[in-house]
């Protein structure tokens, strides 16, 4: 299982995305969108939508155009600073700050020499239905990997505990099917999924009181996100009402906010059992899922 965030985090977007393809071949794969993928997707389904290019840019989405336009070498024998989409849709007051800033981002990056527009092109045909259509087709939202556990890219509120998984993962293929990504924008209230941070929320915790109390009314214990970057690198668990919050966000892109080049993974068997280990912090046990509740073991009581 992915928890999203497949892009534009680092300088091998398209060696992650052919990973994740091996992976996909080997074994059963959940693959949760994050809001990164999310603006991607929007982007790409609306290409003479400026606005939405400019979220996925300003996003880091010109990591993924300089390595396609690498690889197929779309390079221009002048520099240019062209944003990769026509900016004709755009009404004239805001043109300068779009361009501006996506000039200012290509000088301070030196990538002047490559051709971002037919790199954008190629990355649509790319992503939507070439070599890498696959993964995405295969995103959902929130997951149950198993008995009390729920998977979602940044957390999960009161009205999505409530609702359960089926109803925002059917939105969100619908979603896909027509383009139309507004109802999880980062403000939007089925946004939350993928945007929302903890310290952002009520008391600064991942859930409400009302929203454990949900999930425990429906057998849930453990909620499994990313999305917070943890700078330390070692995955991180908080109990929250009674639910088992687990980060694990342990900054796998390289230099990402200047955090080293670390690797993590949780892992989860059959018998509910929550093992971690990351490259900063080693082996870690965190405890079990049962049919009624989250134990966790000794050293984190």
């Amino acid at each position: 299982m992915q928890t999203g965030d497949l892009l534009d985090r680092g300088n091998e977007n398209l060696g992650t995305l052919e990973t994740i393809l091996e992976i996909m071949e080997q074994t059963k794969t959940i693959l949760l969108a994050g809001n990164h993928d999310i603006v991607a997707l929007d982007a790409l389904n609306n290409f003479d939508d400026p606005e939405a290019w400019r979220m996925w840019m300003k996003n880091g989405g010109h990591t993924v155009l300089r390595e396609v336009a690498k690889k197929y070498r779309l390079l221009l024998s002048k520099e240019s600073t062209e944003f990769p989409v026509s900016l004709k849709n755009v009404d004239e007051s805001r043109k300068p700050r779009i361009q501006n800033s996506w000039s200012d981002l290509v000088q301070k990056r030196r990538m002047g020499c490559y051709d971002f527009p037919t790199a954008a092109e190629k990355t649509r045909e790319l992503f939507l239905d070439g070599q890498f259509a696959k993964i995405f087709d295969a995103m959902d939202l929130i997951s149950e990997p198993r008995e009390g556990v729920i998977a979602v890219h940044a957390g999960i509120d009161n009205i999505h505990a409530q609702q359960g998984s089926k109803h925002i993962n059917k939105q969100f293929n619908d979603a896909k099917e027509s383009g139309n990504f507004t109802k999880f924008g980062s403000h939007a209230r089925d946004g939350k999924v993928v945007w929302m941070r903890k310290e952002e929320e009520p008391q600064g915790k991942p859930l409400t009181k009302d929203t454990a109390e949900t999930l425990k009314e429906n057998g849930r214990y453990v909620v499994i996100h990313g999305h917070n970057l943890l700078g330390n690198g070692k995955q991180e668990l908080e109990m929250c009402h009674g639910i088992a919050v687990m980060n694990g966000d342990t900054g796998m892109s390289r230099g990402y906010k200047r955090v080293p080049n670390t690797w993590g993974y949780i892992h989860l068997d059959e018998y509910g059992n929550i093992t971690a280990n990351s490259q900063a912090g080693g082996d870690r046990d965190f405890g079990k899922v049962g049919k009624k509740s989250y134990r966790k073991p000794k050293q984190l009581k």
